[in-house]
């Protein structure tokens, strides 16, 4: 089976998750009031920075903001995007408006002033008071309640000539999460999304493991402003950068984000004792591999004395060879009397009573 090719806007939101590993959100937004298509912003908890894509490989930087000390904001939700201005600095996001103000206000305990509108102009093709999307959105309207009212009547007809043979599959899928039958001992499976311990799987300790070979984004956090764990999965990618599975303990309360991975991710529940268990082993691996770290550290360094004394020696046997004098009336007249033995130009016959120093009288 072929690997499913990346779309543009997923290799965009890889590339910015790398520059950004720590960013609560990668979505499209742009510095201004107006949204550009081709860019996308990662949210962090210094600020918005947008980037777009020039190639298969490289992103650009097309902007970015930082939140202020103090903010009073205000955000107008339209249907595909929220346009926010915080102090004077405006910006636009995608379809996660709301939940892009819920992080903001939690960042800094400030609240939002939200745009009030008439009923009417909550309809899309009505907000924005121009004559000609206003008419263009009437027709629109029309036709999709003609369609509805006409597929209705169809699918009516449809279920009563066919009712003697259409069954209906309750089984739920292998690879999709249930919020039923929930069970402490059975490995729950994720599809990309948010999901709640206590509602979605339930507290206690999990191996998160996936298949996925490129790998992406598992993140658990508290709420908008607490972190808990950033991890990346995948199969191909260098540890501890990235691994194929981990051990978490998930409370209740707790958000389960899982961006962009093309499988499935499983979180396979163990026991208390069993997690005390891993974490022991990994902790002695780490203990070990410090220790064998350090002694391989300690050889080199001892190495490298020992090959610094051989070339000290060297070059100090070379000099004393390379030095003579024919007597201690040279010696002298070079400075180097009295001669030590061991020391440059150094010989017998310049030490005749044999006491190691030479030209000594």
């Amino acid at each position: 089976m072929s690997q499913k090719k990346e779309s543009e806007s997923e290799l965009t939101k890889r590339l910015i998750k790398q520059k950004h590993p720590d960013a609560w959100l990668v979505e499209y937004a742009s510095i201004g009031k107006k949204l550009n298509a081709s860019e996308f912003g990662a949210f962090t908890r210094e600020g918005l920075f947008t980037y777009k894509l020039i190639d298969k490989t490289n992103i650009i930087k097309t902007g970015g903001v930082l939140w202020p000390e103090q903010k009073h904001g205000e955000v107008d939700h339209f249907a595909i995007k929220s346009i926010f201005s915080i102090d004077n600095i405006q910006f636009v996001s995608g379809n996660q408006g709301k939940d892009i103000q819920k992080f903001l206000a939690g960042e800094k305990e400030n609240s939002f002033i939200q745009l009030k509108r008439k009923w009417h102009e909550k309809i899309l093709g009505f907000r924005s008071g121009k004559k000609w999307k206003k008419y263009t959105a009437v027709i629109g309207y029309i036709m999709i309640i003609f369609f509805i009212v006409g597929f209705i009547n169809g699918l009516g007809e449809e279920s009563t000539s066919s009712s003697a043979t259409k069954t209906v599959d309750s089984k739920p899928s292998t690879n999709t999460k249930t919020d039923n039958n929930l069970s402490p001992t059975t490995p729950v499976i994720f599809k990309n999304g948010e999901y709640i311990t206590g509602k979605d799987i339930l507290p206690g300790y999990y191996i998160a493991s996936t298949k996925n070979k490129s790998g992406d984004l598992l993140i658990i956090r508290k709420d908008y402003r607490i972190q808990n764990v950033s991890q990346r999965l995948g199969t191909d990618g260098p540890a501890p950068y990235m691994v194929d599975n981990f051990d978490i303990e998930l409370k209740k309360g707790d958000k389960v984000n899982l961006y962009n991975f093309e499988s499935n991710v499983t979180f396979t529940p163990i026991s208390n004792k069993e997690a005390e268990k891993r974490k022991a082993e990994r902790e002695a691996i780490a203990k070990k591999a410090a220790q064998e770290k350090a002694a391989k550290e300690e050889q080199e360094r001892k190495e490298q004395e020992a090959r610094k004394a051989e070339q000290e020696a060297a070059q100090k046997q070379a000099q004393s060879t390379s030095i003579s004098f024919k007597n201690c009336t040279e010696a002298r007249a070079a400075g180097a009397a009295p001669v030590h033995r061991g020391d440059p130009g150094y010989a017998s016959h310049l030490d005749r009573d044999g006491d190691g120093i030479g030209c000594d009288q």
